[in-house]
């Protein structure tokens, strides 16, 4: 038998040989109340209670004793079997003793058992509910991931495709301008469209890289994660015109790229938040 079922055992009847201990001392002290009837009154109450502390068979075992106990001790004993004789009553009321204790010990098992499987309900749902939150906790963490991702493509796509286009579109603006102005028989009316297109493009230029920049900032893969941060409180004091300190260590440790990327959000979203509604 395994060691913690043995000490469960031990306890239950120790609370059976407790509760009929105090029934068989009680039953003494009001002896001389009750006489020879009723020799099982306190004995039922200790079964009572058993059941509803230890279980079905502890009272069981406490309702033999106390049929014994009630038997041998407090009935009289007399040698004409008559329905009037004391030991015939007696062992009516013994009988009675019998059906009522068991009624209360089968009571006691039946509202034990409901307790058993409340409890194991009450386990399986809190259960289901920590398996509901991880679930929750990876599905978000997967979304997270697939936006990063998502923001990244976008990124290089600028960068590489749209950031080319405006580079050369810039180059090809700045040599007409310079064309334009260098020729002496050019209209003085296409000098300032021309330097017009070279502007333009400077700011196209310049809002594809704040786009790029918002999307997956490049300093948190070249220089860290620090340097990013300082970047954008920079930036947001710029553009918010509010002033924005960074305070760190200066060495910060190696992280996973996911937790450091998550960080820099935290940051950019706690300035936007702050740009937007302080």
């Amino acid at each position: 038998m395994p060691a913690e079922t043995f000490g469960h055992r031990s306890r239950q009847y120790g609370v059976a040989a407790a509760s009929f201990a105090i029934a068989l001392a009680l039953r003494f002290a009001v002896d001389p109340l009750l006489g020879d009837g009723q020799p099982f009154v306190t004995f039922l109450v200790g079964v009572a209670v058993t059941a509803w502390i230890a279980g079905s068979q502890s009272a069981t075992a406490v309702l033999v004793l106390g049929l014994v106990a009630g038997e041998y001790l407090f009935v009289p004993v007399r040698h004409v079997v008559s329905i009037t004789n004391p030991k015939v009553a007696g062992i009516v009321e013994g009988a009675l003793y019998l059906l009522v204790a068991g009624i209360i010990v089968a009571a006691a098992a039946a509202l034990r058992g409901a307790e058993r499987y409340a409890r194991r309900s009450r386990a399986r749902e809190r259960a289901e509910t920590r398996e509901s939150r991880v679930r929750l906790r990876d599905f978000a963490a997967y979304l997270q991931v697939a936006r990063e991702e998502e923001r990244a493509h976008i990124s290089r796509e600028l960068h590489d495709d749209l950031g080319q286009v405006l580079t050369a579109l810039k180059l090809q603006s700045a040599s007409l301008s310079k064309r334009l102005h260098d020729d002496t028989n050019a209209s003085t009316a296409l000098l300032q469209p021309a330097a017009t297109m070279v502007e333009l493009c400077d700011q196209a230029i310049a809002v594809v890289r704040g786009i790029v920049q918002a999307l997956l900032p490049p300093l948190l893969d070249e220089q860290g994660l620090l340097d990013a941060i300082r970047q954008n409180a920079g930036t947001f004091e710029t553009q918010a015109n509010i002033r924005c300190e960074v305070t760190a260590t200066t060495d910060i440790p190696t992280i996973d790229p996911n937790v450091s990327l998550a960080a820099f959000r935290i940051v950019q979203e706690a300035l936007t938040n702050a740009a937007r509604h302080a």
